[in-house]
């Protein structure tokens, strides 16, 4: 697949645990067992949102994918393809060129390698040939593999009165240890 930058994957992933935590916000603040239902709730309401809409999808690529597809293709009218061999092209605007390889589906640009889906020069690339695009995404972005994400379902469970009694001894909080350092005054000096 290539070099990723792992700048840019570490930022995509914050982004995924910092929007999971905003999303978690109110229910970090309750008590452990509460905290963790309010959760289980949470996902297995999402899994199932998730799912209903990828199964209203008639399509074989995924809408994202397929917008952002249709505004390359308005871009892509101004770049001109030279052939250069088998799968093998040059795509020019002005003095900037690219060399883009249908087979491999690779471009200069790195966009496609990085993204999965042809990026404006791949895009020329395809319609010079009159081929259809959506044969060139990466099967990640089809349909079938998103729903294949959320095929996992989370059962439902009864409420804590209905769970069996057991003879342990309920979990108490941590103990309030004393922080290093001085303690803090919390006097007005007014």
């Amino acid at each position: 697949m290539g070099f990723i930058n792992p700048k840019i994957l570490g930022c995509y992933k914050n982004g995924i645990s910092e929007s999971f935590n905003s999303v978690i916000e109110v229910a970090r603040k309750r008590p452990l067992i509460t905290m963790l239902e309010e959760i289980r709730i949470y996902v297995m309401e999402r899994l199932y949102r998730q799912k209903i809409k990828g199964q209203s999808w008639d399509l074989t690529i995924c809408p994202t994918i397929r917008l952002k597809l249709s505004k390359l293709k308005d871009l892509q009218r101004f770049w001109k393809v030279i052939s250069s061999g088998y799968q093998q092209y040059e795509v020019r605007l002005g003095y900037d060129a690219y060399v883009v390889d249908i087979g491999s589906r690779t471009c200069a640009c790195r966009t496609w390698q990085l993204t999965g889906y042809p990026c404006v020069h791949g895009y020329a690339c395809i319609a010079s040939l009159n081929r259809d695009v959506e044969e060139y995404v990466s099967p990640w972005f089809t349909t079938s593999m998103y729903l294949n994400c959320y095929r996992y379902i989370i059962n439902p469970l009864n409420g804590s009165d209905m769970w069996p009694h057991v003879d342990y001894i309920n979990p108490l909080p941590p103990k309030r240890r004393r922080l290093p350092g001085r303690p803090s005054t919390k006097r007005k000096r007014d």
